[in-house]
């Protein structure tokens, strides 16, 4: 698991903030997660790889008890080992001429803000052979909008709207010319449904 920090978008003011916010959740779409219509057991990121739809919320944890906020050092190791992010990427297997690097799903986890502007988001890595239990919290619901940037022969996820008009607005505020527009819809909810029962 391969934590990563990208910069703010490239028209964001940073505007001279001395502090930094406390790192926030869920920066890549609504604020409020939908409710589903089935249930999910935790599985592996095998399954969640193979399953999950991009935007879904996806838990992560090690099994062991949350350690009191005195435990410094013990929480900050279960911290790396335990959250909640959104799926934004799925990379297929790397071969380097020194190294074979197995495929990965890649997770938003929030935002370092100051004020109302994004200057660091985080990303976590986890490697399909991670001994890592993972949990599919929600699945984006029919009339959402993707915002996808290709990258190679992959796709990001870049923003995840409630409709057309919303997802429209946050391109024209970002600035990402080369990002494209993705519904979601009965279709691909009925399938991730079925697939997803079939996971657990």
């Amino acid at each position: 698991m391969t934590a990563r920090f990208r910069p703010s978008l490239p028209n964001s003011r940073i505007g001279g903030a001395a502090a930094v916010a406390p790192l926030t959740l869920h920066p890549l779409g609504p604020a409020s997660c939908r409710a589903t219509l089935f249930s999910e057991t935790t599985m592996s990121a095998h399954i969640v790889y193979d399953t999950a739809p991009l935007g879904a919320l996806i838990r992560y944890s090690d099994g062991t008890p949350k350690p009191p906020a005195r435990f410094a050092k013990k929480l900050a190791a279960w911290e790396r080992r335990n959250g909640l992010g959104r799926l934004v990427r799925k990379e297929p297997p790397r071969e380097r001429p020194a190294y074979c690097a197995p495929a990965a799903i890649i997770l938003n986890e929030g935002s370092f803000a100051s004020g109302s502007v994004i200057l660091v988001t985080a990303m976590r890595e986890h490697s399909l052979d991670s001994d890592l239990r993972y949990e599919i919290v929600d699945r984006p619901t029919i009339g959402m909008f993707r915002v996808l940037l290709s990258v190679g022969d992959n796709v990001e996820l870049l923003h995840l709207a409630d409709s057309r008009e919303a997802a429209e607005l946050w391109l024209a505020r970002t600035g990402h010319a080369r990002a494209r527009l993705e519904e979601v819809t009965a279709d691909e909810v009925g399938a991730d449904v079925i697939e997803g029962r079939a996971a657990a």
